[in-house]
């Protein structure tokens, strides 16, 4: 349980914290894009603004030009053509292309049939004029090698920090769920040792009120002490039970015959189903194998086999089923059953869902619990539902 825990703490807090800084980077990423692409932009109005000639025009101010001329790191070219799409005009000073390729990409841009775009690293506009239309183009190649120089940064910082959160993670995890832990091994300890410490005085008691029958006549009352007796004791095998397999200490673990093991707990309850008029549907797989503890598989088979039994509807059918699907074991056991409303709760410590019958079933609510505890010490999964509200069906994947 403390493992799961631990666990759980894990990867909630690297979920936050990656989120966190991953925002954080790639919003920083995003800015500096756009933020590119708005100095582009801007640079590619102002040759506009010197009808692609990069010399002042009327009422243009000088900061501008001084910007898109040999002050500015960026390379550029303009293209002029007439109606009919021919070049009147190139202006390619600021560029290293060649005429071919700088035309190229001209006919390129107009091809697209788009006002602003990218090819091949240059940015470009393209403007209705009297004459026909301008093309200006802008290099954006160094930006580009910026931002992905940028972006490489993020990814290694990434890793980076992922693994040094994961480190921080799991020492804060053992931290954080040292006082949890130490509560819980107390808890574990009290409960083994008062469930020990019971046992003797239970034992007296039994033993007494036999010798008591045995010198005098046995009564109602001797009756009803045997009896409560006798659920004390049941009830401190149960939580003792309950104490061993959240405690997940190490046992012995074999490879066993699964199938074997689930038909001859069915054989064992055979003449209690004759007797409470009820039926049992198998269908079992033949010699599937698992790997695990014979003693708590045994025990959960058990447990959920009793439990379909006592609480499934008079003269019902339960329905017991054994497959592999992708590798893992599918045991499926339902039965007919009474209206169920807090499906939630049916693995809770001491839930019952009805405190009457329960005690004439013998129930302690502690069944279910012993169960997933066995489930989830064998890295499965066990699942309650409830079809048509009368057909409760428990599903355990091993």
């Amino acid at each position: 349980m403390i493992k799961r825990l631990r666990i759980k703490f894990i990867i909630a807090n690297m979920c936050v914290l990656f989120a966190l800084m991953i925002s954080i980077f790639f919003s920083a990423y995003f800015y500096m894009q756009n933020k590119s692409n708005a100095e582009i932009d801007k640079f590619l109005d102002t040759l506009i603004a010197s009808n692609g000639l990069g010399t002042p025009i009327k009422d243009q101010p000088q900061s501008d030009v001084a910007h898109m001329t040999s002050a500015t790191p960026l390379k550029w070219f303009s293209i002029k053509l007439d109606t009919t799409n021919q070049i009147i005009q190139l202006n390619f000073e600021y560029s290293s292309l060649e005429q071919s390729i700088v035309t190229l990409y001209a006919y390129t841009a107009l091809e697209s049939g788009k006002d602003t775009g990218k090819i091949e690293g240059y940015g470009y506009k393209i403007i209705q004029t009297d004459y026909g239309k301008l093309i200006v183009f802008a290099d954006q190649r160094i930006q580009n090698g910026m931002l992905e120089n940028l972006l490489n940064f993020i990814y290694v910082v990434s890793i980076i920090s992922f693994i040094i959160l994961l480190i921080l993670s799991v020492f804060l995890s053992r931290l954080v769920s040292k006082p949890v832990e130490v509560a819980f091994k107390k808890q574990k300890e009290f409960i083994t040792n008062s469930g020990h410490e019971l046992k003797t005085p239970l034992a007296i008691i039994s033993a007494n009120i036999q010798i008591f029958e045995q010198e005098y006549e046995a009564n109602k009352y001797t009756t009803e002490i045997k009896t409560q007796t006798d659920r004390m004791n049941k009830l401190i095998a149960s939580l003792l039970t309950l104490a061993k397999t959240e405690v997940m200490q190490q046992k012995s673990e074999v490879t066993f015959d699964l199938s074997k093991l689930v038909y001859n707990a069915i054989l064992s309850y055979e003449i209690v189903v004759f007797e409470m008029g009820k039926h049992l549907v198998i269908d079992i797989q033949d010699s599937l194998m698992i790997f695990g503890s014979i003693d708590d598989i045994s025990i959960l088979v058990n447990i959920l086999i009793d439990n379909a039994i006592k609480y499934s509807t008079e003269k019902s059918k339960i329905y017991i089923s054994l497959s592999e699907q992708n590798k893992k074991k599918i045991l499926t056991i339902k039965n007919q059953c009474r209206q169920i409303d807090d499906i939630n709760s049916i693995f809770d410590r001491f839930y019952r869902l009805d405190n009457s019958r329960a005690r004439e079933t013998g129930g302690y609510g502690l069944g279910l619990s012993i169960a997933k505890n066995i489930v989830e010490n064998h890295r499965g999964k066990i699942v309650a539902k409830v079809n048509q509200a009368t057909e409760f069906t428990i599903t355990v994947m091993l």
